[in-house]
């Protein structure tokens, strides 16, 4: 015999439940108000540390006179010439990495120059400024290192200009600092031409000409700092340089760890208190209800001779009074109504989960007929199946109406080694991560984006020539490589890249779409063998020539 007793709830009192919610509703508002204290605290004192350093800097700014400025054109024109990196290797340059353009000696025989040395004062005066102890004025101010008794309190400042093997200002150069000297076991100088990728956009927008700080902490081998950035301009107006500030901010990032220990530690001791006053109070708030229980039970039982003995003057009390009304007036109608209800009510339970379970059962089977028919599951773009029918189609309606169509055919580089590194479960998250950018790269509803199998994707562009189809390409190469997805196994770069052939021509009677699409994956191979990590593409006018049967 079954045991009637597997599968049913646990039941819960109500005691507890309402103390539990009235808990969770003291615990919540807390937090809610312990967390926007801590953020708002964490914003301000963020604001104010890069509102005092912008000011620095702006103050700063005023200490480069025209000679200054020639000095930072004359000494960038010149490093540019003597420059020995390779803009491939420019290029390959990672986030928060250097890279020397100079020659050691070179760079010191600059470091010896009137221009060098000029600006590296200026620096340096801004930087003696902000310490705590006061210097008096000096002609030559010597370097001061950074190590771990360095002024908690200090500015770092430097000087960065562009280069022209980045027009997009990825890739920055340090033209001077106030610390350009190496520190032994510590510091490992900034000579001038160090190329620096920031992970920060502030240096690259204070190229605009508008001065930028940070919205948070920086953390490095060497201190906490937050950083400010302000073009310094010419007598046109053009920024020639952005002149950079550090604000050794690790005492303020320590409180603030302080203040987040202190606000988690209210949040437990706030939910400690109210859980046990919000159960104390339950129990109080409990006990008529449970008599009200006992009193439905007997109800339930078609138990009607008997009387509520609830003594409270509320609800409650009133409740009590009413069901003792109540049940005088029921019993003289029970016995005739209750079987009559019973078939009603028997049969308007059947009618009713019959109609939800065939309603139930429909749109399920047409839910899963749609998922199936045109949608993968991982990725929730097109599946090929979808992909195959609407290139049909968009094939059909660009022969009529002779206007262009375009294929991009992307493969991930290097995924069966992503998945041995990271697991089939990162492999799954990384394709979801890729499929998102690509269906959001497709934005016309005219478009379609698909799985086409494995690390595969496919991108079909309606009444779009090459340059188009290449733009849109190159959106989605440039929005893998903002994801930084990590990929150690990778041979062409320190994260997920993409590998793409794009084909685009107007359909004739003699090239099929199975012809287009095998151009589309020659392309793609023809990527992998040069490299992976590009795109190839297919002109138009060549494309009759390139289309074998």
């Amino acid at each position: 015999m079954a045991n009637k007793s597997v599968g049913r709830p646990v039941r819960i009192p109500f005691g507890i439940k309402l103390g539990l919610m009235i808990a969770t509703l003291a615990v919540g508002i807390a937090t809610a108000s312990v967390s926007f204290f801590y953020s708002a605290t964490y914003r301000l004192v963020i604001r104010q540390m890069t509102g005092r350093l912008a000011d620095v800097g702006r103050t700063g700014a005023y200490l480069f006179d025209d000679e200054s400025r020639a000095a930072i054109v004359r000494l960038k024109t010149a490093i540019e010439i003597e420059s020995q990196v390779t803009p491939a290797a420019i290029q390959q340059i990672a986030s928060g990495a250097t890279l020397d353009s100079l020659p050691v000696d070179v760079a010191q025989r600059y470091h010896r120059s009137a221009d060098f040395q000029r600006l590296v004062q200026i620096l340096r005066k801004i930087d003696y400024a902000s310490r705590q102890q006061v210097y008096p004025p000096r002609k030559i101010y010597p370097q001061i290192f950074i190590g771990k008794s360095v002024d908690p309190k200090r500015i770092g400042t430097y000087l960065l200009v562009t280069t022209p093997e980045s027009p997009d200002r990825r890739v920055l150069k340090f033209l001077a600092s106030s610390t350009p000297d190496p520190q032994v076991n510590y510091w490992q100088g900034l000579p001038i031409g160090q190329l620096y990728v920031s992970p920060d956009p502030v240096f690259r927008l204070a190229f605009d000409g508008q001065v930028q700080v940070t919205q948070d902490f920086f953390t490095d081998s060497f201190y906490t700092s937050v950083t400010a950035a302000i073009p310094i301009k010419d007598q046109t107006g053009q920024t020639i340089a952005v002149l950079g500030l550090d604000y050794m901010a690790k005492t303020e990032a320590d409180e603030i760890q302080k203040l987040q220990s202190a606000c988690a530690a209210f949040v437990g001791i706030s939910f400690a208190i109210s859980t046990l006053l919000a159960l104390l109070l339950a129990r109080q708030l409990a006990h008529p209800l449970v008599q009200l229980q006992a009193i439905a039970q007997r109800i339930r039982d078609h138990d009607y001779n008997f009387a509520v003995h609830v003594q409270s003057n509320d609800e409650l009390g009133f409740l009590a009074d009413t069901l003792n009304t109540m049940m005088t007036d029921i019993s003289h109608y029970t016995v005739t109504l209750e079987a009559q209800n019973r078939q009603l009510e028997e049969y308007s339970r059947t009618l009713e989960q019959k109609v939800a379970d065939r309603t139930q059962e429909l749109l399920t089977a047409n839910q899963q007929l749609y998922q199936l028919a045109n949608s993968d599951t991982l990725t929730q773009l097109a599946n090929r199946r979808r992909f195959n029918e609407f290139l049909a189609q968009a094939w059909l309606q660009a022969k009529r109406e002779k206007f262009p169509i375009s294929l991009l055919l992307c493969d991930v580089d290097y995924f069966k080694k992503y998945n041995d590194a990271y697991g089939h479960q990162a492999g799954d998250a990384c394709l979801q991560q890729i499929a998102a950018v690509i269906g959001q790269a497709v934005e016309r509803s005219s478009d379609l984006a698909a799985r086409y199998g494995g690390e595969e994707f496919m991108v079909v562009l309606q009444n779009t020539d090459l340059q188009g189809a290449v733009t849109v390409g190159k959106r989605i190469q440039s929005r893998i490589y903002e994801l930084q997805i990590e990929h150690r196994g990778s041979l062409v770069r320190p994260y997920v890249t993409l590998s793409m052939g794009i084909v685009s021509l107007c359909p004739t009677g003699d090239i099929t779409t199975d012809q287009f699409i095998n151009q589309a994956d020659r392309l793609l191979y023809q990527a992998k063998q040069e490299g992976r990590d590009r795109i190839k593409i297919d002109w138009e006018e060549e494309t009759s020539q390139k289309f074998p049967a």
